[in-house]
């Protein structure tokens, strides 16, 4: 659970700066656009770091790569729901909401890539 948390922190604070720098001038891109870009960077650095040094998968990414983009798509769908609905129908500044999410996105992350996307089953022969 540790190396989880260390790539977490390190994925989180990519995330938090992206979209931090992204959404403010000079760059200044809309919310919604600095969160795709922030969530794109720290999931690259979070499959790369668990699927390495978290869980040290053994074997290649035919079984965790596709649950990781499955389990990625549906938290950068929700952390976009959330900035939309945040900024757009609530009027709340886009660093609140990327406070909340930098602190809900890891927790989930954890909770669903260790009982799904990285555990590694053991493989029941025929005969057993």
């Amino acid at each position: 659970m540790s190396r989880f948390g260390i790539v977490g922190i390190i994925a989180t604070l990519l995330y938090f700066v992206t979209t931090t720098v992204f959404g403010r001038p000079p760059i200044g891109l809309d919310p919604v656009a600095a969160n795709t870009v922030g969530v794109a960077v720290s999931l690259l650095f979070s499959y790369l770091g668990h699927h390495r040094y978290t869980f040290e998968v053994s074997g290649g990414h035919r079984q965790s790569l596709p649950r990781f983009l499955i389990v990625s798509a549906g938290l950068f769908l929700l952390s976009s729901a959330a900035m939309a609905v945040a900024r757009y129908a609530w009027g709340y500044d886009h660093l609140i909401v990327t406070a909340c999410i930098t602190v809900c996105y890891p927790v989930m992350s954890y909770i669903i890539n260790s009982a799904w996307t990285f555990a590694e089953r053991p493989t029941i022969s025929p005969g057993d």
